[in-house]
């Protein structure tokens, strides 16, 4: 019969930069679905983060049912960081909840490593090179002698800007002629795609959006690339119903904000001797380019440095005189009597810190211009609910809408 739904994730897509695009003609195929189907604008998870998100939009579930709270989750009675896979997932996905439907599962967030599941699994998403990345293990095996696995796996940036745009947008080509087969080989009744080209173009381009600088238009030039791919693969399955979907936006950031300092200076931490790791030392002692290349060629040397480097991000304090800091998606954590290894706040005193510490956030201002550092501070049962929701933060602070980005404790 072939495959009835596809399901196309533009991963960080949002209509402030296709809305104006499709006016102008540039989006036609985003434009046609838009113009004979059904469009709307969605409110993403929070944190507004890929992991997390994508996790909420396959599992029909927010985090704290599902658990996935981010890209990095707190170590469970360790001051560090590790990284979630799909091993920590807690809620069934929709290809494991629909008996008799065969899917492929295409570089989806949060689906590796990848698990044996009615149809095929490519969970090129986070999968380091040389692993193993599909299920079963023979689509692999025609992947790689069909294609160049770099450009269907999302690899980090390497080069100038130049070629990383380059690259975006061949990779595209290559999703365009490789996802019409591979949903043809897997024989799939149900087809689920993410491709990260538009949220890797925003996170280093944005910037230069409406600046005279010439890769001002890169963006826009991602966007009108994944047009194409999803062009194609309309016209691949004329008969396949299709939806296109985004998991977060993306906007412009006007600062950092040091919250680990923050604490320090209101007396609700105070700085130890913790220093980062010899090895994330090492990692961030060089310039950016070479870590971009040190990521592409030694992925699993990099990843380790920089869980060491998430670990040392938590660790500038002493514990035994702090009574909350900060993760790395804007949250923050109560140093809690019988949950921390050095807890210092007592479970009936954390209601009230908390809201001390919310209001406390509210009032912070950039002072440079007066506007507010944080749109909103919730609790996590104000925001999260579920079986998981103990694993949540205990303050989810929204520095993003405000266009800030919180640092989680280095010294100043």
């Amino acid at each position: 019969m072939g495959v009835r739904l596809i399901v196309l994730g533009w991963d960080s897509a949002t209509f402030d930069v296709a809305e104006p695009l499709m006016q102008q003609g540039r989006l036609p195929a985003l434009k046609a679905l838009c113009d004979g189907g059904f469009r709307a604008p969605l409110r993403s998870t929070w944190p507004p983060m890929t992991d997390c998100a994508w996790t909420s939009a396959f599992t029909g579930r927010n985090p704290g049912a599902h658990g996935i709270f981010g890209s990095w989750y707190r170590a469970p009675g360790a001051y560090a960081c590790r990284y979630f896979s799909a091993r920590d997932r807690q809620a069934p996905a929709l290809w494991e909840l629909s008996p008799g439907v065969r899917f492929l599962v295409w570089n989806v967030p949060m689906a590796f490593p990848p698990s044996a599941i009615e149809g095929v699994m490519v969970s090129g998403y986070g999968a380091p090179p040389g692993a193993r990345f599909c299920e079963p293990r023979d689509f692999q095996e025609m992947l790689e002698d069909r294609y160049d696995v770099d450009d269907l796996l999302d690899r980090a940036p390497h080069g100038s800007l130049e070629s990383f745009l380059d690259d975006l947008v061949r990779g595209l080509a290559v999703q365009a002629e490789a996802l019409p087969w591979a949903i043809r080989e897997s024989g799939a009744d149900c087809a689920v795609a993410v491709w990260p080209h538009v949220d890797r173009a925003q996170h280093f381009f944005w910037k230069l959006r409406g600046t005279s600088h010439p890769l001002a238009s890169a963006v826009d030039s991602v966007y009108e690339a994944m047009d194409r791919a999803t062009e194609a693969v309309a016209e691949a399955f004329p008969d396949a119903d299709l939806v296109v979907v985004s998991d977060h936006g993306a906007g412009t950031l006007k600062g950092d904000v040091n919250l680990g300092a923050w604490l320090v200076g209101g007396g609700r931490a105070t700085y130890g001797r913790g220093r980062r790791s010899p090895l994330a030392r090492a990692a961030w002692a060089f310039p950016p380019p070479v870590r971009r290349m040190g990521r592409r060629i030694a992925p699993g040397l990099a990843r380790n440095a920089f869980a060491a480097t998430l670990e040392s991000q938590l660790g500038p304090f002493e514990w035994a005189k702090t009574q909350a800091f900060c993760g790395v998606h804007s949250d923050l954590w109560l140093n809690l009597e019988g949950r921390e290894l050095a807890g210092t706040v007592a479970p009936e005193e954390a209601a009230e810190l908390t809201d001390e510490i919310a209001s406390e956030v509210l009032a912070l201002t950039d002072h440079r211009t007066g506007e507010p550092l944080f749109a909103a501070a919730h609790r996590r049962d104000e925001i999260y609910s579920g079986p998981a929701l103990g694993l949540g933060p205990d303050l989810m602070l929204d520095s993003w809408s405000a266009g800030y980005r919180v640092s989680p404790g280095r010294k100043a």
